[in-house]
């Protein structure tokens, strides 16, 4: 799939457009329904390129695809996400998420650069029997962190009992916090694809479940599970809990950064899942 997107990239700038769109309608990884689609709107075929975009919204290959589909064709979006606005004194700091995560302290509040690692984490404790079960092709050396089919499509479907089966348990009153925090003590050092020990210490994760509501927690356990594909990248930068039980997911922006596909997917899917988030930007004076 890479060599066909490769090459298929390669007659795109050459202008062979049948052999491009032959070249990425071979290929089953992204970019290549995304160039095919605005390929087939360079060559004024909108039809098909529309039903292209609308099937990439119906069963999307990854976040990026996600995002295009639903920017695709449309007027420029006026941004909808909540936006902070900082405006700097001086030069842009070299690392504007610790810089971010320093302002936010000031104010009293608990700052944690965790980005993916939170969401990826709670799911791989919540779900670890699950992400480990014993599917037919999905393991096949001893020293696999994961599945094959982890960040496939149809990982989820595969495993659509034993992740409903996880749920029901898990809404359970103080199971999801007994939880994740048995697997952590149990698993502690043991690698997992979606596990950063690293970040997700004991003292982090007792920090995270004391501070963070279950309902919540296992709202982004739940939503990774069933996308893993899509929700590997994006999620925002720092994790920050307030006084009086707020807490809130804060993605970090400097003056010329733009928001990328798998962070707007993942804002997107916050608001949806009625989770506080928002984007601080950082201005030059």
């Amino acid at each position: 799939d890479r060599i066909l997107n490769a090459v298929g990239r390669y007659f795109e700038r050459s202008g062979a457009f049948d052999a491009t769109l032959d070249c990425y309608g071979r290929s089953r990884t992204h970019p290549s329904r995304e160039r095919r689609a605005r390929i087939l709107k360079r060559l004024e075929d909108p039809c098909g390129a529309r039903q292209l975009a609308a099937k990439m919204g119906r069963s999307p290959r990854c976040a990026e695809e996600l995002d295009f589909a639903g920017r695709f064709d449309r007027p420029r979006p006026v941004a909808s996400h909540d936006t902070t606005e900082i405006t700097l004194q001086g030069r842009t700091p070299p690392h504007i998420e610790a810089y971010a995560a320093a302002c936010l302290a000031e104010q009293g509040a608990q700052v944690f650069h965790l980005e993916n690692a939170l969401p990826l984490g709670i799911t791989g404790l919540a779900f670890w029997d699950v992400i480990f079960a014993d599917v037919p092709g999905a393991f096949t050396n001893p020293f696999q962190t994961g599945p094959l089919d982890l960040f496939w499509p149809d990982f989820a479907s595969t495993r659509a009992d034993r992740i409903d089966a996880r749920i029901a348990e898990l809404e359970k009153p103080g199971v999801l916090e007994r939880t994740l925090a048995r697997t952590h003590r149990e698993k502690l050092g043991v690698a997992n694809r979606l596990v950063s020990w690293r970040h997700l210490d004991e003292a982090v994760l007792g920090t995270v479940i004391e501070n963070i509501p279950s309902h919540a927690l296992l709202a982004l356990a739940c939503h990774v599970i069933r996308w893993p594909y899509r929700t590997r990248t994006g999620f925002p930068d720092l994790t920050v809990i307030h006084d009086e039980g707020r807490y809130e997911f804060v993605e970090v922006k400097g003056p010329t950064d733009q928001l990328q596909p798998g962070q707007r997917v993942w804002l997107n899917s916050l608001a949806a899942l009625g989770l506080p988030a928002r984007v601080l930007r950082l201005k030059a004076c």
